[in-house]
């Protein structure tokens, strides 16, 4: 990373002007709603996560994946839970709705049964991480999701460590019951037994759990781009999560930065109630700066999106956000049609900014109760930020 991207995060003598732009996100060679380029074509593809490898991670044979682009996302197969991967063909960025995968529906996990700790895990967060034991360098990917112990459960957030570098071998088998409850049975080699993972906010109410009832959705503040892989003895580490406060919350969901204190998460506190960041938000996306700054890209209600930044130490100022068809004449996409914004960023001679959004045949939300009519396929699709 040069330094370059997240500028707008100072103050300088245009920081006004820039506050009062609208983001733009185009949806490349989709023209409309009916055009049926994807990066996942999967009609059950929930939410995705998505990073450019740094130096030093390797595939099987050894060969160095720099600057590719890897994917996980959350799909169902059979009604259960399942965690699937891809990975680009090529290095660098490009446009991502229509390109080569060399790597595509790779399952690297799926679900136990409705009372094991991964009922249903879902919403991957992924980041590259090395570790150094004297001449030893092992570097891997930590997984983090949402999971659901059984029906009407409150949602935990557990993380899993990768065994290779990819994040494609995350250790896991059927070892017993839990995958023959989905008709199958060991001899499958269904990817459900999750003993190698662990709870990182479990939500269960207590003040273990910063008196949270839920925790999901998340993403991790780490500028991997600037600072290469994280190093757990060296690097700091930020999360971001939708929760539930329980009684102390004027909504069912806001959302809550956490920090890393070496061993475990930190989320502020005052009396018994987590402290929000943003009340009434979900989702969350984020796009860290080489600073220590970060914009986070916030859902509220299912019908709006905005981006706020964050100047490492206190919220700045917010900005709305569109999207736009990829049709010559920048035709507006609904935001309602749109979910689960996974954003990144990548330096090739300049900052490149673009994610993934889960994409909707029709929807239902407070602004459309009797549904809107969305795109004629559901799935993921790549934006990038035009502006």
């Amino acid at each position: 990373g040069d330094g370059t991207y997240g500028a707008g995060i100072t103050t300088d003598s245009d920081r006004d002007e820039a506050t009062t732009e609208v983001e733009r996100w185009l949806m490349p060679s989709v023209e409309d709603y009916e055009d049926t380029d994807r990066v996942v074509a999967d009609t059950s593809a929930n939410v995705s996560a998505a990073m450019f490898y740094p130096e030093g991670f390797e595939d099987g044979d050894s060969e160095d994946m720099e600057g590719v682009l890897g994917l996980w996302y959350s799909t169902k197969d059979g009604g259960i839970e399942v965690l699937r991967y891809q990975r680009a063909a090529t290095s660098g960025w490009q446009d991502f709705n229509n390109t080569t995968w060399d790597v595509s529906a790779l399952e690297i996990g799926r679900g136990t049964d409705d009372t094991g700790d991964f009922g249903s895990p879902t919403h991957p967060v992924v980041l590259p991480v090395v570790e150094t034991d004297g001449m030893v360098v092992d570097r891997f990917v930590r997984m983090i999701v949402q999971v659901e112990a059984g029906a009407g459960d409150p949602y935990q957030i557990w993380q899993v460590d990768s065994l290779d570098d990819l994040g494609t071998e995350f250790g896991l088998e059927c070892v017993s019951g839990p995958c023959s409850v989905h008709g199958g049975t060991c001899a499958d080699e269904e990817l459900c037994d999750w003993s190698g993972a662990e709870g990182v906010i479990e939500a269960d109410g207590s003040s273990g759990s910063f008196y949270l009832t839920s925790a999901s959705h998340c993403r991790l503040i780490y500028d991997y781009i600037g600072l290469g892989a994280w190093d757990p003895d060296v690097d700091d580490l930020s999360l971001i999560f939708t929760g539930s406060p329980g009684s102390c919350g004027t909504g069912p969901d806001d959302v809550f930065l956490a920090e890393w204190t070496g061993s475990a998460w930190d989320v502020p506190v005052s009396g018994s109630c987590a402290l929000p960041e943003w009340a009434d938000r979900h989702d969350p996306g984020v796009i860290p700066f080489p600073d220590g700054g970060f914009k986070a890209y916030l859902h509220k209600d299912l019908d709006f999106f905005e981006v706020c930044y964050h100047n490492g130490v206190a919220w700045e100022y917010c900005r709305e956000i569109e999207f736009v068809f990829d049709d010559g004449f920048e035709t507006a996409i609904n935001p309602a049609c749109l979910e689960n914004i996974d954003t990144l960023v990548f330096i090739d001679g300049g900052p490149q900014e673009g994610g993934f959004v889960k994409i909707w045949v029709d929807r239902t939300t407070p602004q459309y109760p009797s549904a809107v009519s969305c795109f004629d396929t559901a799935g993921i699709a790549f934006i990038e930020h035009t502006n």
